[in-house]
C-alpha cells in the first residue's frame, strides 16, 4: 500500500520559520507561543473589549486563517492560538475529518476561502485522539464501523480507517502507543489531501498561491502545536485531482496499478457505509457531452439485481464502462459483449476490465442444479436452461467433479469462480484487439468475487496462464483471426464450429476456495478439433501443476520460486537467523546446534504446512527462559520430549478451538511476560559476558543468577570487554541504520577474533563456544535418549504450548497487519503441530513465531511462505557447510546479542503509556513479570490472567447495567420500568437484586429484557428472585416482561416462575 504521505513516520518533521511560509502561519505560531508563556506564567485569558464585539457585529468578519479541529473539548482553538474575536474561522468535527461525506465541513472551508478569503486554512489534530483511537481499535480487530456501530459514527470512524491502516502496517508492535500517534498524524495529512482532492475552490485558491493548506498537531498534554507544513505530496495530488471530480475524454488513460487502487478504496468506502456524496450537477453532465467519456476500467458482471456496480466501487458517472449479462459469461459467439468490451478497450483506452463474478450467483446455480439433476436421473435440462447452461458448462462441470465437498453451495462458490476464469480465457482467445493491447501492456484483465452479503470485491489478480494464450497467438497469429468470436466463414454461409475447444487452463481447486487449502490442480484437456486450439494445448504444458494464493493472487509455484523478493526475503532471514538460532540454542540451556535445527525443521514444517505467508518460526526468547528451568531440573535430554508431548497439546488445542481462548489476554499480562522473559534472556547472559564458569545449577531461575553473582571474582577481563563493547554498538547500529542485518555482521567480526585467540596469537584468555562444547559438529538430527517421565514433563510441554500458541498466532496476526493479507487460524495451528512433532521426533526443541524475524520477511517482500522454506533450507546449508567455523564465536558475543535481542524486545513505550494512563495496568504488567522471572514464565502468565479476570469481574459488578424509571399513575402508586443492558450472570447476579429488589408503591413494573446479551443460571434464578419480591412487596402489582428473545427464551422457559408469567400472558417477545 502506497503512504498517503510519501514519507515514512520520520521524514515528517515539525516546521520552522522560513522565507516562504505566510504570514498567517507565523502568526499562528507566534499565538501559540504567547499562550504557551501564559500557561507558565499561569496568566489568565485576555479580555476581550466591548468595542471590538461591536465593530465585528457592524462591520463582518475577516478571519486570517481558516482552522479545522477536532470536535474533542480539551482543544481550545483560540485559546491556544491566543487569538482574538475576528482571527480565526473555526470549523470542528470529531476526528477532524474532511472527507467528502462530511460535506457541511468542505462547504464550510469553501465558504471560508471563497468569500471571506482566508489566506490560510489549518488541519489541525490532537493527541490522544478518541475518533482515531477508535479506528485503530477497529482496524485491529477487523470491526466493521458500518455495522458496529450508529450510522452516523461509523461514517466517522470509517473516515480514518485509512490512515489508521497505514499506521497498523507502519508500526507492527501491537497496541503501543506509537500506532495511535502515528495514525493522528497520517489522520491529518489524509484530510488535507481530501481537501486538496475534493474542493474544486481550494484546488484553484492552491494553484494560484491565494491559499496555503498546512497540517498541525496539538499536544493536549503541554499546549503545545507541532506544525507539520505543507502535504509532502501537494503538487502531486493536485495534478491528479481532476480525476477526482469526474472523468471525461480530455482525460489521460488512468494506468491499471491506480485503477485497481481506487477500485479497491471504492469497495472499502462501499463496505463501511462510508461512501462518497456523489454531488453531479449539470455542469458535470455538460462536461461529459461535450468532451465525451475516458472510463477508467470496464467491468464485465452479472445482471444480478443486487450488484449496483457504480455503488460496489463507489464511482461517479464517467468512471467505469460496464458489460452486464447472466452469469457474467462470454464465449466465441457473444460477439455483441466481447464489441462492447474492444470498443471500451481499443476507443476509450481503459487499460483495466474487470470480470466480476459475485457468490449466491442465481445463474450458475441454476447450471449446477440442472447438471446435477441430468447426472442422477438423466433428465433433461429445462429448455429455458439450455442456453445458459451451455456456456457454464465448463466451469459447472468442473467444479461439480472437482470438489470434495458434497453440499451444493460448495460446488456452486467452487463454479463461481471458475467461470470467472473461464470468461477470461474466453476473451482472449476470441478478441485480437483485448490480446493485442494485454501484450503491449496497455490492458489488464483482472478476476474479481464479490460478496453480495459483505460488499466486499475480493480480486485474485490476472490469469495464471495468460503468458501462455499471448505466447500462442504470437506464433499462430492466423490461427487466431480465423478463430476471431468463435465464427468459421466458408461457402458464403457464417456458421459456428462444429467443435469448439472448452479451455480451462486456469487453478481449479480440489475443494471450495473459502477453504483456503494451498493445493490447486489444472485439468488435463481433453484432445479436440481445430487448428488453433489443437496448437494451443501444444504451447501449454497440460500435466498437473501447482498453483497457490500470494498477496498478488493465485500463482504458479514456478513464479513464486523464481520471485527474487522471496528469494531476498528468504536468504537474508536465514543470515539473520543462524547466528540467533545458535544464541538461543546456548539461551534454552542445550548446544548451539539443537537451537539451529529448530530453525530448520520448525521453519520447513511452518512453510509446506502452515497458513501465514510470513510467519517465520523457529527458536524464540519467549521460551528459552522456561527450556533453561527444565534442562536444569531434568537434563537437555527432555527439550525433544517436550517437543512432541506439546505438538499433541497444540493439536488438542486446534481441535477443540482453545487457540481463541488463548488470544483472550489482556496486553498489560502479555508484555509483563514478555518483560519477564526479556529480563530471564538479559540476565541469564552473565556467564557468557563475563567469562564464567559458574559451579551448581538450580531450577530456580534467581538462584542460579545468584551462583554467577557469587563468581564475579573470577571474571575474564578479555571477554567482559569484549562484551561492553559489542553490546552497546550493536545497539545503537540496530536504532540507526536498521535495514542492515548488524547481528550477521557482528558474528562474522568476532570469529577471526576467537580464532586467534584459541590460536594463541593474542595471548588473550577469551572463551569461545569451542571452549564449552567442544568443535560444533554440524549434525541437525539427534536421536531421542531417555529423559524423565512422561507425568514429569507434562506441565512444561503443557506450559510451551500455551507459550508456542500464543507467540505463534500473534505474530502471524501482527505479520498479516502489515501486509492486509490474512492467514487462516487453523491452518496455522496445523504447522505448529507439525513442527512441535517434527522438531521433537528430530531431537530438536519446540519452535514458535518469532516477532523480529517475521517482521524482517516482510519488510523485505515476501509474497509467499516459500521465502519461509528457503529461510529454513539455507539454514541448514549454512550450518552443514560452517558449523566448525561457528565454534570460534566468542561467548561474549553471543551474550551482547541475546542482551541486546532482550533490551528490544522490552516495551518501554509500552509501559510509559501505562505509567501516564493506567498505572493499575502497569502494576499487572510488573507483578507478571516479577512472577516470570522469580518462578516461571508460564505461572506469571497464569496469576497475571487470574488477577485480570478477577479486576474485570469487580469492574462489571460495579458498572451501572440497570436503568429504573418510573411515572406516578392513580393512587400515588408508580409504574416501573426495569431496563437491564449488557450481560446479566453469576458476576453481578446479587448486585442487580440489590439495586432492582425494592419498588416502593409499585402497580406496574415492566421488565425489559431486550438489551441483555447473556444470562446464566444465577441471573435468571435472581430476575425471579426479584420479581417475586415486587409482586411480594406491592399488592396488586403486575409485572410484564418484555424484549425476550429466541437464545433467552429457550433459557427462561426452564424455570418455573417465567412459565408461570407466560401461562398469564405476562411475556412479550422480542
Amino acid at each position: 500500500m502506497r503512504s498517503m504521505t510519501g514519507q515514512s513516520q520520520e521524514d515528517v518533521v515539525p516546521l520552522t520559520v522560513s522565507a516562504d511560509l505566510h504570514q498567517s502561519v507565523k502568526k499562528l505560531m507566534a499565538g501559540n507561543d504567547r499562550y504557551l508563556r501564559k500557561l507558565a506564567q499561569g496568566a489568565q485569558e485576555k479580555a476581550q473589549e466591548g468595542d471590538l464585539r461591536r465593530r465585528l457585529s457592524t462591520m463582518g468578519q475577516s478571519p486570517w486563517c481558516i482552522v479545522v479541529s477536532c470536535s474533542d473539548s480539551r482543544c481550545p482553538v483560540e485559546r491556544l492560538f491566543d487569538a482574538s474575536p475576528g482571527d480565526l474561522f473555526v470549523i470542528r468535527v470529531a476526528g477532524n475529518i474532511c472527507g467528502s461525506p462530511v460535506g457541511g465541513v468542505i462547504g464550510s472551508a469553501e465558504y471560508g476561502v471563497e468569500h471571506l478569503k482566508s489566506p490560510v486554512l489549518m488541519v489541525l489534530g490532537h493527541t490522544k485522539c478518541g475518533a482515531v483511537s477508535a479506528a485503530v481499535r477497529c482496524t485491529k480487530d477487523g470491526i466493521n464501523p458500518g455495522e458496529n456501530l450508529s450510522r452516523n459514527l461509523g461514517i466517522v470512524v470509517g473516515n480514518i480507517q485509512a490512515p489508521a491502516a497505514e499506521a497498523l502496517q507502519t508500526l507492527d508492535r501491537p497496541e503501543t502507543p506509537d500506532q495511535i500517534e502515528h495514525a493522528i498524524k497520517l489522520n491529518v495529512l489524509y484530510s488535507m489531501e481530501q481537501l486538496l482532492q475534493t474542493s474544486t475552490v481550494m484546488q484553484q485558491a492552491v494553484r494560484t498561491d491565494q491559499l496555503q493548506i498546512q497540517g498541525g498537531i496539538y499536544d493536549i498534554t503541554t499546549g503545545k502545536v507541532t506544525f507539520l507544513g505543507k502535504h509532502p505530496r501537494q503538487n502531486e495530488i493536485l495534478a491528479n485531482s481532476n480525476a477526482a471530480v469526474i472523468r471525461t475524454g480530455l482525460d489521460a488513460p488512468m494506468p491499471a496499478p491506480e485503477v485497481l487502487k481506487r477500485l479497491q478504496q471504492g469497495n472499502a468506502r462501499y463496505v463501511i457505509g462510508h461512501v462518497d456524496n456523489k454531488l453531479v450537477n449539470m455542469k458535470m453532465r455538460q462536461s461529459l457531452v461535450q468532451q465525451g467519456q475516458r472510463p477508467m476500467a470496464i467491468i464485465l458482471g452479472c445482471a444480478d439485481s443486487r450488484i449496483a456496480l457504480d455503488h460496489v466501487f463507489d464511482t461517479n458517472p464517467g468512471d467505469l464502462f460496464v458489460v452486464r449479462n447472466a452469469g457474467s459469461v462470454c464465449g466465441a459467439t457473444s460477439g455483441g459483449l466481447i464489441g462492447s468490451m474492444e470498443y471500451g478497450v481499443g476507443h476509450l483506452k481503459a487499460q483495466m476490465l474487470v470480470v466480476l463474478g459475485h457468490t449466491s450467483c442465481g445463474a450458475v446455480a441454476a447450471a449446477m442444479d440442472a447438471h446435477l439433476a441430468k447426472e442422477r436421473s438423466g433428465d433433461d435440462v429445462p429448455d429455458g436452461l439450455k442456453a445458459l447452461l451451455e456456456r457454464l458448462a465448463v466451469p459447472v462441470k468442473m467444479a461439480a467433479a472437482q470438489c470434495s465437498s458434497n453440499a451444493l453451495a460448495d460446488k456452486v462458490a467452487l463454479a463461481i469462480e471458475l467461470n470467472v476464469w473461464h470468461t477470461i480465457e474466453q476473451l482472449l482467445a476470441n478478441s485480437k484487439v483485448m490480446r493485442d493491447a494485454v501484450a503491449a501492456g496497455s490492458l489488464q484483465i483482472q478476476g474479481g468475487i464479490y460478496d453480495l452479503e459483505s460488499g466486499k470485491v475480493t480480486f485474485m489478480g490476472e490469469h495464471a496462464q495468460q503468458s501462455n494464450f499471448l505466447q500462442c497467438a504470437d506464433e499462430h497469429p492466423s490461427a487466431m483471426d480465423n478463430q476471431q468470436n468463435g465464427w468459421n466463414k466458408g461457402d458464403g454461409v457464417t456458421k459456428r464450429p462444429a467443435s469448439r475447444a472448452r479451455i480451462i487452463s486456469v487453478p481449479t481447486a480440489v475443494v471450495p476456495t473459502n477453504s483456503q487449502k494451498p493445493l490447486w490442480t489444472v485439468e488435463k484437456r481433453q484432445e479436440e478439433q481445430g487448428s488453433y486450439f489443437s496448437h494451443l494445448a501444444a504451447c501449454i504444458d497440460f500435466q498437473p501443476s501447482w498453483y497457490v494464493n500470494t498477496k498478488h493472487g493465485k500463482q504458479h509455484i514456478k513464479e513464486v520460486i523464481l520471485d527474487q523478493n522471496n528469494w531476498i526475503a528468504g536468504v537474508t532471514v536465514a543470515l539473520v537467523s543462524v547466528p540467533l538460532s545458535i544464541s538461543l540454542g546456548i539461551a534454552s540451556g542445550t548446544t548451539p546446534m539443537r537451537g539451529v535445527a529448530t530453525a530448520v525443521f520448525g521453519g520447513l514444517c511452518a512453510g509446506l504446512f502452515g497458513s501465514s505467508d510470513y510467519n517465520i518460526v523457529g527458536p524464540a526468547g519467549a521460551l528459552s527462559g522456561m527450556m533453561m528451568s527444565y534442562v536444569v531440573k531434568y537434563g537437555e535430554d527432555c527439550l525433544p520430549w517436550i517437543s512432541l508431548i506439546s505438538s499433541v497439546i497444540c493439536a488438542l488445542c486446534a481441535l477443540l478451538r482453545l487457540d481463541a481462548y488463548m488470544l483472550l489476554m489482556p496486553t498489560s499480562v502479555f508484555e509483563g511476560f514478555t518483560v519477564g522473559v526479556a529480563l530471564i534472556i538479559g540476565l541469564n547472559q552473565i556467564n557468557f559476558a563475563c567469562g564464567l564458569i559458574p559451579g551448581e545449577k538450580h531450577s530456580l531461575f534467581v538462584m542460579n543468577i545468584i551462583e554467577s553473582i557469587k563468581t564475579l571474582g573470577e571474571t575474564k577481563p578479555a571477554s567482559l570487554i569484549v562484551f561492553l563493547l559489542s553490546a552497546p554498538t550493536l545497539w545503537f547500529l540496530m536504532r540507526k541504520v536498521p535495514k542492515i542485518p548488524w547481528t550477521v555482521i557482528l558474528p562474522v567480526v568476532s570469529i577471526p577474533l576467537g580464532v586467534l585467540c584459541d590460536e594463541g596469537v593474542l595471548g588473550f584468555d577469551l572463551l569461545t563456544l569451542k571452549s564449552k562444547y567442544g568443535v560444533l559438529k554440524p549434525e541437525l538430527v539427534v536421536p531421542l535418549k531417555p529423559s524423565a517421565t512422561f507425568i514429569d514433563l507434562l506441565i512444561p510441554s503443557f506450559s510451551v504450548a500455551i507459550v508456542a500458541v500464543l507467540e505463534t498466532l500473534i505474530s502471524a496476526k501482527i505479520a498479516a497487519g502489515r501486509v492486509d493479507r490474512d492467514f487462516n487460524i487453523t491452518g496455522e495451528m496445523r504447522g505448529l503441530v507439525i513442527a512441535h512433532a517434527v522438531c521433537g521426533a528430530t531431537g530438536a526443541m519446540a519452535p514458535t513465531g518469532v516477532f523480529v524475524r517475521t517482521s524482517l520477511n516482510t519488510s523485505l517482500g515476501a509474497t509467499h511462505r516459500f521465502s519461509q522454506t528457503l529461510n529454513a533450507v539455507v539454514v541448514a546449508l549454512i550450518s552443514l557447510a560452517l558449523m566448525p567455523l561457528f565454534s570460534y564465536l566468542p561467548q561474549a558475543t553471543i551474550a551482547a546479542i541475546l542482551v541486546v535481542a532482550a533490551i528490544r524486545m522490552t516495551p518501554v513505550k509500552y509501559m510509559i503509556k501505562l505509567w501516564g494512563e493506567d498505572k493499575g495496568s502497569l502494576a499487572l504488567c510488573l507483578v507478571t513479570a516479577l512472577i516470570c522471572v522469580g518462578e516461571d514464565p508460564v505461572i506469571g502468565l497464569a496469576v497475571g490472567m487470574m488477577i485480570a479476570l478477577l479486576a474485570a469481574a469487580k469492574k462489571m459488578m460495579k458498572a451501572p447495567f440497570v436503568d429504573i424509571t418510573n411515572k406516578l399513575v392513580e393512587d400515588n402508586k408508580s409504574a416501573y420500568r426495569v431496563v437491564i443492558k449488557g450481560a446479566l450472570t453469576y458476576v453481578n447476579a446479587e448486585t442487580f437484586i440489590k439495586q432492582a429488589r425494592k419498588l416502593p408503591n409499585a402497580s406496574e413494573v415492566t421488565l425489559d429484557l431486550l438489551g441483555v446479551r447473556q444470562l446464566d443460571h444465577d441471573s435468571i434464578s435472581a430476575l425471579g428472585k426479584v420479581v417475586g419480591l415486587w409482586v411480594k412487596e406491592n399488592e396488586d402489582c403486575k409485572v410484564k416482561i418484555k424484549g425476550v428473545g429466541g437464545k433467552q427464551y429457550n433459557q427462561l422457559t426452564k424455570f418455573d416462575w417465567f412459565t408461570k408469567a407466560e401461562c398469564e400472558n405476562r411475556v412479550e417477545l422480542a
